[in-house]
């Protein structure tokens, strides 16, 4: 069953998830988004147990560079150019980076304007974050006025 808008926006300001269907033609594939602002331990495990897929963050370039997150590869020969990121972990409070705890730090730190680059968010372990740059808005954001994380 397919909402409105509307009720897309108030589902992600209570903090909770909505799936977004991608085109017939490009993976044909439905994406969970949360706020990351709002991102809760409920909502990672949810992602984690049902979803089973990447848990990824979308970040602008901006706050790509002011977290010192270079793509993980310059040659990026991805069928659609995903650009990730290196991989990250917050590090304070944090242990393995793996547990939904852990996970959730993550996200709301790398949400937060305040956060700054290593050692709050590092690559120096086996980090399990892995941030999405997006190229431009993506195809999301402009119908749902989703922000990535660094955009004003």
């Amino acid at each position: 069953m397919l909402d409105t808008i509307s009720a897309a926006l108030d589902d992600l300001k209570a903090g909770k998830c909505i799936i977004v269907v991608d085109d017939e033609d490009r993976e044909n594939e439905g994406d969970l988004i949360a706020s990351a602002e709002l991102c809760s331990e409920e909502v990672i495990n949810f992602m984690a147990t049902e979803a089973r897929g990447l848990i990824c963050v979308s970040v602008t370039g901006d706050r790509a560079r002011e977290l010192d997150l270079p793509l993980m590869v310059n040659d990026n020969t991805a069928l659609h150019g995903t650009r990730f990121t290196i991989s990250v972990d917050y590090v304070h409070g944090t242990a393995s980076g793996i547990s939904v705890a852990d996970r959730t730090a993550t996200v709301r730190a790398m949400a937060d304007p305040g956060t700054k680059p290593a050692p709050a968010v590092s690559s120096r372990r086996w980090p399990c974050r892995l941030p999405l740059r997006i190229a431009t808005r993506s195809s999301v954001s402009p119908s749902l006025s989703i922000q990535p994380i660094g955009a004003a």
